[in-house]
């Protein structure tokens, strides 16, 4: 993974987008891009495939995609496999999504329960996650058994474990320092 690449790639057709005024519509149509490219074996074989002529898989991906989508993404598309650089895509998808949701004030927040979670506890978490970081937030949840109870939040880089497992592992240290305490106050 090269990030530098990925990310220039990333604001280059950020700013377009931007220019143009359709930031929305080319996050949305990139996004189903990849989504089309993971779906069929065949299209993500002949974007990625190295033994293909450019000009044939610049061909292939205008036709498919002209009149659906915006003419910067489509010529964006044809930059990538001009310049060999399709393997970076979805890097490229990654550090967009990143800028875009810099620019619309979305914050992606992974939130980690030992069971799952009903609609209200959701909308808690959501409700509060919102009003901490005062945005948006792009909530995924996911069931880790393995927190025996509570949650983690993963948001903006940062982690707060509430689980009852971490809770668990602290206070086993603790007894675990109190008994070497008490141990060498007797020896003393």
């Amino acid at each position: 993974m090269n990030a530098p690449i990925a990310r220039r790639y990333a604001k280059a057709l950020f700013s377009a987008a931007m220019e143009k005024q359709i930031l929305p519509q080319v996050h949305s149509d990139l996004h189903d891009f990849a989504m089309i490219l993971a779906q069929n074996s065949i299209l993500h074989a002949y974007f990625y495939a190295p033994d293909v002529r450019y000009e044939s898989r610049e061909t292939l991906f205008e036709d498919l995609l002209t009149g659906k989508t915006p003419a910067i993404l489509i010529n964006f598309i044809k930059l990538l496999i001009q310049k060999n650089r399709q393997d970076h895509f979805l890097n490229i998808v990654r550090e967009f999504d990143i800028l875009f949701d810099h620019k619309m004030n979305i914050v992606p927040a992974t939130v980690y329960t030992a069971v799952p979670v009903d609609d209200h506890f959701q909308a808690q978490i959501l409700k509060v996650l919102e009003s901490h970081f005062r945005a948006e937030i792009l909530l995924a949840l996911k069931v880790e058994p393995g927190l025996l109870g509570g949650i983690i939040v993963e948001a903006k880089g940062k982690k707060l474990d509430l689980s009852l497992k971490r809770r668990l592992q602290e206070l086993e240290h603790e007894l675990a320092h109190d008994v070497e305490n008490v141990e060498l106050s007797k020896v003393v």
